[in-house]
């Protein structure tokens, strides 16, 4: 196969779409080449009706992808140009929903999340049948005006794809994007309102859909449905082979004055920092990266995620922004080089308006160059109080609440990781049951 052969559809963020006799290739460089790969095998680990098909794999030059059949349909944001006001436009609405949960389902199950479900990524043939494209979360391919809070701070889960749906059914319905203006505006209306009932817009909606949205898209967790299963039983739809599945809420709790710390050097920038973020394995350094990410994005910072090799490059070749940004470094692969690297170029950092935040599971050696723009933040063991909270979070009204807490500190050992495992064991065992309506 030889690239000037195909013939180029359009180009995306990381990969370029071209189509020859009737097949579709993806196709981007090397430096997409693991993103593209692992969105085949998990393309070919999906193969059900509502997922696109993939062919093979290939390595053509400096160029890396695959193939993949040709999606037939029309994106669901080009059928519904406005808002639905007759019986039967909800009717076909409604089988629309029914056929994407079912896909969503299908994908949930191989403990996939979608990540990035919006109205160009669902395809609806004539007859009402839908095909999911670009499954797979990635936090910097995500589409903020679609994604849920919790998915904007790095922590999806199946209630992600969920609320991203509702966002994709009030936009069908009102004609309008219940949040707009900037990123950061955006990003903050999420984390801090609930949409209008859309109905406020369209009088015509059904009062089921009207509700099935509102639930849908809950800023909080615990208000809104989490799951396919419970999407499909306030529509009353039983589809088989669906099952409950047991998940719990994402909980942030115990780093907020670490945290609080980020904040403040970011609201001192252009002060150049460093920040180690030191703990062990499950102690919640990729939690705690998530939230510092979305602060600074509503602070209106770029924010990027670098390899080691990556910020060698920006550091050697002293080519750092010139304007407010947070360089993440997550566990550097080669930590000795990493230090040296920042010891040698201690004077060109200091001249660069940039937060350099590093996650370790030891603390680093000292590096008396930068030394005064240095902070190591350690994470401790929750506390009692702390894993409290998750399972007030949680569980609330809980039978036997303190003795449920002292087991799980004592299990746990406060490492949240553990305590959050724990948590789903009781529940998939039986152990933490709901029963006539409490816990």
């Amino acid at each position: 196969m030889k690239i000037d052969e195909l013939q180029l559809l359009y180009e995306g963020r990381y990969a370029k779409i071209f189509e020859k006799d009737g097949v579709i290739y993806k196709l981007g460089d090397k430096s997409n080449r693991e993103l593209l790969r692992g969105q085949f095998e998990l393309l070919r680990e999906l193969d059900d009706p509502q997922s696109i098909s993939v062919f093979k794999w290939i390595e053509v030059g400096d160029k890396y992808g695959y193939s993949m059949e040709k999606v037939t349909g029309t994106p669901l944001d080009k059928i519904y140009t406005r808002p639905p006001k007759k019986k039967k436009d909800f009717e076909q609405l409604r089988v629309i929903i029914i056929n994407i949960l079912e896909g969503l389902s299908n994908i949930h199950s191989r403990g996939i999340i979608h990540g990035d479900l919006k109205p160009t990524h669902i395809y609806v043939s004539e007859d009402n049948n839908i095909k999911i494209i670009d499954p797979g979360y990635d936090p910097d391919l995500i589409t903020p005006l679609y994604a849920a809070p919790e998915a904007i701070m790095g922590e999806p889960a199946e209630a992600s794809d969920v609320y991203s749906l509702g966002i994709i059914l009030y936009e069908i319905v009102t004609g309008k994007r219940p949040f707009s203006g900037s990123l950061q505006e955006i990003i903050e209306g999420k984390l801090n309102k609930d949409i209008a009932p859309p109905s406020d817009l369209n009088p015509s909606i059904p009062d089921d859909i009207n509700q099935l949205i509102l639930r849908m898209t809950s800023r909080r967790l615990d208000l809104r449905l989490k799951t396919i299963p419970e999407v499909l039983e306030h529509l009353e739809i039983v589809l088989e082979g669906v099952t409950k599945k047991t998940t719990l809420l994402p909980v942030f709790v115990g780093r907020e004055k670490e945290l609080k710390f980020f904040e403040e050097k970011v609201n001192r920038l252009p002060e150049p920092n460093i920040i180690w973020i030191v703990g062990d394995v499950g102690m919640g350094r990729t939690q705690f990266i998530n939230r510092a990410r979305i602060q600074a994005l509503i602070k209106g910072l770029q924010v990027k995620e670098l390899s080691f090799r990556e910020i060698h490059y920006l550091i050697e070749e002293e080519t750092f922004p010139d304007t407010p940004q947070v360089l993440i470094i997550d566990q550097p692969e080669y930590y000795k080089d990493l230090i040296l690297i920042l010891r040698q170029k201690a004077k060109t950092i200091r001249f660069h308006p940039i937060i350099i935040l590093i996650t370790t599971e030891k603390e680093p050696d000292e590096i008396k160059e930068l030394s005064d723009i240095t902070t190591v933040l350690s994470l401790s063991p929750l506390s009692e109080d702390e894993i409290g909270s998750i399972i007030d979070r949680n569980f609330p009204d809980v039978e036997n609440r303190d003795r449920l807490t002292s087991f799980m500190v004592e299990r746990t050992d406060g490492i949240p990781l553990f305590t959050t495992q724990t948590l789903l064991y009781l529940l998939e065992e039986g152990i933490l049951e709901r029963r006539a309506g409490k816990w």
